[in-house]
């Protein structure tokens, strides 16, 4: 019994220390980061869901300036381009509030509740830092990515392409940096025909591939503080976290995790040298964010810093159920299929009688215990041949329910002893009992037989007496 109330509490300790040690699965938040796309220049940063009907955040600086902007989201393992509406804008916060229009999935993120983030806390970022990661075929992938295929492209725009891009392989650096910039706008303004003809949203021809599924990357906080400068126009006091996450451009704008998966911050700005970061990024506060949510009646979501979302329910309740029903299937185990026939757990004979409970076996002979408690009341037991031929040869002596001989005295431990039948001779064996078992007052070390005849005083807890064959 002792070792099923160790497995038992190993079990519990394992359901509990498995759920409070997983680490966050920022995973889940794939479809709730965006990247965000201006098809006028290019640029770029990342956006996250606050709300369920799409709403999102990302910096001002981001979409500052007016353009076309997309949002690429993967839902559901399939990726689709969503027009974007921007709603408001804040220089001095460098925030931004947009509207991803007809969104097919917005599960939206929520804010850190109660726990503020301090020093050298663990924190998340996810992203899309930077457009490099295209690759060499980048204007192609470029083009899959909102879903646009070659075939889009009128005959006049290829024409035109063809002979800026002749003229530019021919041209001085001066009259180059001219028709780069002629060349721009002229695929902005092609790009928007194109995009302008289609039906929003737009599965993407690209598939589930990296530029769809944000960045994990994980660091600490290394200061929480006030900047007095702080936004566009530096005109801000903001509450400001620093942290040593890299981040680079593409990152402008995406969230900042807690080790629960809330959102602390907002990822702004990072500071590198050449191509080694510095270690110093800074995220806008939770807190700033959401006061600047309730400026504009935006609902937005918050989190209870233990569990965030009804799967993390969900999930704490499988473990619980998977636990117990381990629990339960171990003890139905040794309670019925792993019966040892050492250990029985029969009462063969109880009784303060000399009445015999089953006829002797013509092999073995029955063994009768005569013990007397310490008030002076004499106990009789007796283990028959018969069932000794059935169970085995060794008697299990004890007041546990998985003793063959179960002697209800507080005195003697739930497997006390064992009686051992060899050739009509009995030993007795220690079983690392509490109290101990004697053979005329010298005590037994746990495992060691010893043989015993019908003068040997017995001694088992505070009872005494003999054991013998009959």
């Amino acid at each position: 019994m002792k070792k099923i109330y160790l497995i038992i509490v190993l079990i519990f300790i394992f359901i509990g220390s498995s759920f409070a040690e997983s680490s966050f699965n920022f995973s889940k938040y794939n479809s709730s980061v965006l990247r965000i796309i201006n098809v006028d220049n290019g640029g770029h940063g990342t956006a996250f869901l606050v709300n369920n009907e799409g709403y999102a955040v990302t910096n001002a600086h981001v979409v500052y300036g007016g353009g076309n902007f997309v949002a690429i989201q993967n839902s559901n393992d399939v990726v689709w381009v969503y027009k974007v509406a921007v709603i408001d804008i804040s220089t001095s916060k460098d925030l931004s509030i947009i509207k991803i229009e007809n969104i097919k999935t917005a599960k939206s993120i929520p804010f850190v509740d109660k726990n503020t983030p301090n020093h050298g806390d663990s924190v998340v970022a996810m992203g899309f830092p930077g457009m490099n990661d295209l690759g060499n075929k980048g204007w192609e992938k470029f083009l899959s990515l909102l879903g646009i295929s070659e075939n889009d492209f009128s005959e006049d725009f290829i024409s035109r392409l063809s002979k800026i891009q002749d003229r530019m392989k021919k041209s001085s650096r001066n009259e180059y940096k001219r028709l780069e910039a002629i060349l721009a706008k002229m695929i902005s303004r092609e790009l928007n025909r194109i995009l302008s003809q289609k039906q929003f949203p737009i599965k993407s021809l690209s598939g589930l591939d990296d530029y769809a599924i944000p960045a994990i990357q994980k660091g600490n906080i290394e200061s929480i503080k006030k900047v007095t400068n702080w936004g566009m126009d530096g005109s801000a006091d903001m509450n400001v976290i620093q942290h040593n996450v890299s981040i680079r451009h593409g990152n402008s704008g995406g969230p900042l995790f807690n080790e629960n998966g809330e959102i602390v911050g907002v990822n702004t700005a990072g500071y590198a040298a050449g191509n080694e970061t510095q270690g110093l990024s800074l995220s806008s506060c939770a807190a700033e964010v959401m006061e600047y949510l309730d400026s504009n009646n935006v609902d937005y979501t918050r989190g209870n810093s233990i569990l965030s979302s009804i799967e993390d329910y969900l999930v704490l309740i499988i473990v619980i159920v998977v636990g117990i029903g381990g629990v339960i299937f171990i003890v139905i185990y040794f309670a019925f299929f792993n019966k040892n026939k050492d250990v029985k757990p029969i009462v063969v004979y109880s009784s303060t009688t000399s009445q015999e409970y089953i006829n002797n076996s013509s092999n073995l002979k029955d063994i009768k215990f005569e013990l007397v408690d310490r008030t002076g009341k004499l106990l009789k037991y007796r283990v028959t041949a018969r069932m000794m031929q059935k169970y085995g040869k060794v008697i299990s002596v004890g007041r546990g329910s998985m003793a063959f001989v179960k002697i209800p005295n507080t005195s003697i431990s739930n497997l006390h002893c064992s009686i051992i039948m060899d050739n009509e001779y009995l030993s007795i064996r220690d079983e690392k009992s509490t109290n101990g078992t004697y053979v005329d007052g010298i005590k037994l070390q746990p495992g060691v037989i010893m043989k015993i005849s019908p003068h040997n005083r017995i001694t088992i807890g505070e009872l005494s007496g003999h054991i013998f064959t009959i």
